[in-house]
């Protein structure tokens, strides 16, 4: 598991991870992860367990949430075992860069596949698209972004310590805006984004989790 900086003046931490290997078909509310899916999410678990132990010492009892997803709930249920996860529609974002359409011209169905083409990686594609979210088409993504920044500053304020499990591009996107350098943006199955906020509740640091069992991923 990597090492993760914690800011001395660090007073709450939010944790953002990606939901686990998927059914690719379907809508959003009957998509659940595949068996592959699920193997990782055991896999990961032990490195997870360690790290919510690590910031449990420093902010306290976490609260854990998840989107609506079934993908989503699963995968936080699997991970951390937890007895209690609250849904919150902030963090469903109905985006995805498969979604967005591809330039004029292009022979590619989208956006995803025209960039694939052009030799790009997810880290460049989500540095793009962070800096123009009007390439994801008619995609709610400014608002999609704005409930994710409204989830990590304001939800549960009776704790200190926040474990969501939910989606991309909305993790990355979300955290290219509070400055994430853009070659650790793009998360894989399973990686989160740590977000640490000061008393002011204001974004100082953002730390990128991968778990030996998702590291070198694509």
């Amino acid at each position: 598991m990597d090492k993760i900086a914690i800011p001395t003046n660090a007073k709450r931490c939010v944790v953002q991870v990606r939901h686990s290997h998927s059914v690719q078909e379907g809508p959003n509310e009957s998509r659940t992860l595949t068996t592959m899916g699920q193997i990782l999410c055991a896999a990961v678990a032990p490195d997870y367990e360690e790290l919510l132990k690590k910031l449990t010492e420093r902010f306290g009892a976490p609260i854990f949430a998840s989107s609506q997803y079934p993908r989503a709930l699963l995968t936080a249920f699997l991970v951390t075992g937890a007895n209690q996860i609250v849904m919150d529609e902030r963090l469903n974002l109905d985006a995805s860069v498969k979604k967005a359409p591809a330039p004029a011209g292009s022979p590619h169905p989208n956006l995803y596949a025209h960039w694939k083409d052009e030799g790009l990686g997810v880290p460049q594609m989500l540095q793009r698209l962070a800096a123009d979210p009007s390439l994801f088409g008619n995609q709610p993504v400014n608002e999609g972004i704005q409930r994710m920044e409204d989830f990590v500053l304001n939800a549960f304020p009776e704790s200190n310590l926040v474990i969501a499990f939910d989606h991309e591009p909305a993790i990355s996107l979300y955290a290219a805006k509070c400055g994430m350098v853009a070659e650790k943006l793009g998360l894989t199955e399973c990686q989160a984004m740590i977000f640490f906020l000061d008393a002011a509740g204001n974004v100082i640091s953002i730390e990128k989790f991968e778990s030996k069992a998702t590291k070198g991923g694509d």
